[in-house]
């Protein structure tokens, strides 16, 4: 439902922004100075391996973390009597389900709410660039381009590290022995 909406919205968002097209009169080409372009190209470039490193970093901490807490979960209990009491206890039981279910919907939710993001920033950029061109040029577009690429990324790279340690915990619960 999130997603369809945020479709809608951005057929919605790039509907306007050719209209805007439209009623704009091409400017002159405007020539960005030398060098400015390779940075921004360079800072898009270099935000984009920022955002896989973390994503990447973020999965290796949380698998330690989740062979950590399943020695432990397994090992770890079946060594005392008080984990075995525990491990019997019902409401434990029904405490590891709540915390999955918790866990798993919360990861859907916010995968769902990220995707309809990601949709209306493409449509939000799309739009962006093809009026910057029409106005202003290649070279002022590809900058414009770039640029919002770079600050995607930063973003991409806080959201992804929360939401991927998210949902890796889901991922270790289930593998922990019941």
């Amino acid at each position: 439902c999130v997603q369809e909406t945020a479709s809608k919205l951005n057929g919605g968002i790039i509907t306007g922004g050719n209209y805007i097209k439209d009623k704009i009169e091409p400017g002159k080409e405007v020539e960005v100075p030398l060098g400015v372009n390779a940075t921004i190209s360079l800072a898009r470039s270099a935000t984009g391996v920022a955002s896989f490193v973390t994503s990447k970093s973020v999965s290796g901490l949380v698998g330690v973390t989740g062979k950590v807490v399943n020695f432990i979960a397994k090992d770890g209990r079946r060594n005392t009597i008080q984990g075995e009491i525990i491990e019997k206890n019902d409401s434990v039981q029904g405490v590891k389900k709540v915390g999955r279910a918790s866990l798993s919907l919360f990861a859907n939710t916010y995968d769902g709410f990220a995707e309809a993001l990601s949709t209306l920033g493409s449509g939000l950029a799309e739009t962006t660039t093809g009026i910057v061109q029409k106005k202003y040029g290649n070279q002022v577009a590809k900058a414009a381009s770039d640029s919002i690429d770079a600050v995607g990324n930063l973003g991409t790279m806080t959201k992804v590290a929360s939401l991927q340690a998210c949902r890796q915990l889901y991922e270790v619960t289930k593998t922990i022995e019941k």
